[in-house]
């Protein structure tokens, strides 16, 4: 049993929700590409986490991101420091979400908005997306 909840606290859980059903397909991948780059900078990725894909923003939540060094700086009340630290590991990361964003979507990223609460070990990211081109190349 105890292999068994080592092994459980190592996964990352995802969640999705969206606005319609073409949105669906695209949730999956947006959590695991989001998941990914964390593990690929910090070297463990989230515990949790939830996309949320509307017409014109994705919004992702992820809970359980702050390495061991940052969870002592917050443990030992150095919330600045790890807020620091976890605010330059999002500039390194930005890059590569905003692109898997806009492979995964087809569509452009405007802008990345991105927030850390070091104290709750939680982050939100929202994606602020351009106009779908219509069938005619507009809107």
């Amino acid at each position: 049993m105890a292999d068994f909840l080592a092994r459980y606290r190592g996964l990352t859980m995802l969640e999705h929700s969206t606005d319609g059903e073409e949105a669906e397909g695209i949730t999956p991948a947006l959590s695991r590409h989001v998941a990914s780059a964390l593990a690929k900078y910090t070297g463990r990725g989230p515990n949790r986490v939830r996309v949320r894909v509307a017409s014109d923003c994705i919004t992702v939540l992820t809970e359980g991101v702050l390495t061991r060094s940052e969870q002592l700086l917050v443990e030992h009340e150095k919330t600045e420091a790890a807020q620091v630290s976890r605010d330059a590991f999002q500039d390194v990361l930005e890059q590569e979400l905003v692109a898997g964003v806009e492979r995964l979507t087809g569509r452009s990223v405007i802008t990345l908005l991105s927030a850390h609460d070091v104290e709750a070990d939680l982050a939100s990211d929202v994606f602020v997306l351009a106009p779908a081109e219509g069938p005619s190349g507009t809107d």
